[in-house]
């Protein structure tokens, strides 16, 4: 208790020592750096949007400092030197503790580029947006917060003079990380709006919460909710914060929200109905059972060679079997129907099952990775060290059985294991090849029937391809997806239903090399397309970037090799 004492005693001392005289200057050296901050990050965005800054170019060079950092404390450390791309970071690591509204606003303004309209991937528009975010998120200044949160409600006197429907639109997106309840509050009243990108970014600040109790007006929404972006990024709220509010929702509201998603199958298009399936997968209710039927019945109906329809009729069946056990054919839901029927009345649901469990048993595949998609793009590396030797993992590796060629090289067991899975396509499938070093050629130009002729061509084709050159994977992403632009809330559907990258390195050469900007385009021009994307890796240990994009894009990471 003395020591107690003694330390308070010392603390209230020390305070008094500062007297008001200092506690002033403290506070006024404080808002000089805010200030100063705030005015760095202007200067800085004008000059990006400008383009007049290359992200890898050095911003701070053995103590050369450039113009734009100069005045502020952050870049005068002896002999450093800095990209501009670490200069912005350490710019955004300065705002919660520099959380003035001015500061913010700045840091908004740079979160809110080009939303809503093209973006050149190259700028590394995506990477600088996502870290202003998490700056502003990591912000726990009540009054800044409230202004952030009145304007994403549309209050545009905040904007002072700034694009006032991009900054809301960046400040619904940076609620998404915000604690704050009434941020979720006002996330949830902005999704009746009549602007489309108000509502979709409001649907996605829902679904980076992933509250329960946001179910009920995400539900009400989506009962009604016509565009496909939006429809689709409700669906993902419901099928993220349903599972999470198995403790805390009554079973009135979870049944009411499982039925208006379970109604929407079929209604806005299959990217929609994909993340429904994936409630169903997640909540294993009966209720899904026959609204997976009746998705087997119409995908069957229209073809599987209509958009989606192959890659939604393989989700639904898997999940239909896990849901119920039975083994049933996707091709047969007469059998379906009629099991159902039959066992409703005393069904009891089997325990859940490795998703993965057999997924291959009715499809080709692609070292050991199900082909599922009924339109599929390979993206073969053919640069110099795909001519190494290449030594597979052995049993569970994923490779056929059996080496192709004495002393193969890594090219070698990719042209190997390319033409068996392309000889187990099925005939009402379409497929392409990307062949990539330095540069990208792609095999067809556009997707083209399994036929025998096809691959007797592509066999003929695959002869004449040798290794040489640098890793372009931007560029062979670029060409798969169409990655010319990349806008936010962009729902344009996709050529291909899934696609397989094989690579034995980093991205080297090409328009984009750095990895995270690599993620960041993708994943944004990715995530409503639903385009499932896979990656093989052949180098001698893991590839965090292949498993990361693999992971960003619902696909599967495989390694071969060491």
């Amino acid at each position: 208790m003395h020591r107690f004492l003694v330390t308070c005693l010392g603390l209230l001392l020390a305070a008094a020592s500062l007297g008001p005289s200092s506690l002033a200057a403290q506070s006024s050296r404080d808002e000089k750096a805010a200030h100063e901050l705030a005015r760095t990050l202007d200067r800085w965005h004008a000059t990006w949007s400008a383009g007049r800054i290359d992200l890898d170019a050095p911003a701070v060079d053995g103590g050369r400092v450039h113009p734009l950092y100069r005045g502020g404390a952050l870049f005068h450390r002896p002999k450093e030197t800095i990209s501009h791309r670490e200069a912005i970071r350490r710019l955004f690591d300065a705002v919660p503790s520099h959380a003035t509204l001015e500061v913010a606003l700045a840091t908004l303004a740079i979160a809110a580029t080009d939303l809503g309209e093209d973006v050149d991937p190259a700028r590394g528009v995506l990477a600088i947006r996502s870290r202003a975010r998490e700056a502003l998120g990591a912000i726990d200044d009540s009054a800044v917060l409230d202004a952030l949160i009145r304007l994403a409600g549309g209050d545009r006197r905040i904007a002072a003079g700034r694009d006032a429907d991009a900054l809301r639109l960046a400040a619904l997106l940076t609620l998404g990380r915000s604690k704050s309840g009434v941020a979720r509050i006002m996330a949830e009243r902005q999704l009746d709006d009549r602007d489309r990108l108000v509502r979709l970014a409001a649907a996605e600040t829902l679904l980076e919460r992933g509250d329960p109790r946001s179910v009920p007006r995400v539900a009400d929404r989506f009962a009604i909710e016509t565009d496909a972006a939006v429809c689709q990024t409700l669906a993902s709220t419901l099928a993220r914060s349903l599972p999470a509010g198995a403790t805390t929702l009554g079973a009135a509201e979870t049944r009411r929200a499982v039925s208006v998603a379970l109604a929407a199958l079929g209604r806005v298009d299959w990217r929609v109905d994909v993340e429904i399936v994936e409630l169903c997968r997640t909540l294993r209710c009966t209720d899904a059972i026959p609204a997976l039927i009746t998705v087997l019945e119409r995908t069957n109906a229209e073809g599987l060679d209509e958009a989606g329809n192959g890659f939604l009729q393989t989700r639904a069946h898997e999940v239909l079997k896990g849901l119920t056990g039975a083994i049933f054919g996707p091709d047969d839901p007469g059998t379906w129907r009629a099991f159902w029927e039959r066992e409703r009345a005393t069904f009891e649901m089997p325990p859940p099952r490795d998703p993965h469990e057999g997924a291959g048993a009715t499809s080709s595949g692609f070292f050991g990775i199900p082909i599922q998609g009924r339109r599929v793009l390979f993206l073969i590396d053919r640069s110099g060290s795909m001519g190494a030797h290449h030594a597979p993992l052995g049993a569970g590796s994923g490779t056929s059985s059996g080496k192709p060629v004495p002393d193969s090289t890594r090219l070698d067991w990719a042209k190997h294991e390319l033409m068996q899975a392309v000889d187990g396509l099925p005939r009402d499938a379409f497929f392409d090849v990307i062949i990539f070093s330095g540069g990208v050629d792609r095999w067809r130009g556009s997707l083209t029937p399994a036929t025998e002729g096809r691959r007797k061509a592509l066999r003929d084709q695959l002869a004449v391809v040798e290794p040489g050159g640098g890793t372009n994977i931007w560029g062979a992403l670029e060409r798969a997806l169409d990655l010319r632009s990349v806008r936010w809330g962009d729902a344009s559907p996709a050529e291909v239903d899934e696609i397989f990258l094989l690579s034995d390195g980093e991205p080297s050469v090409g328009e984009i090399t750095h990895t995270q900007d690599i993620l960041d385009a993708v994943r944004e021009s990715n995530r409503l397309r639903r385009v499932r994307i896979h990656t093989i890796y052949m180098g001698p240990s893991d590839s965090p970037f292949m498993q990361q994009l693999a992971a960003d894009n619902s696909g599967r990471y495989v390694r071969t090799g060491r």
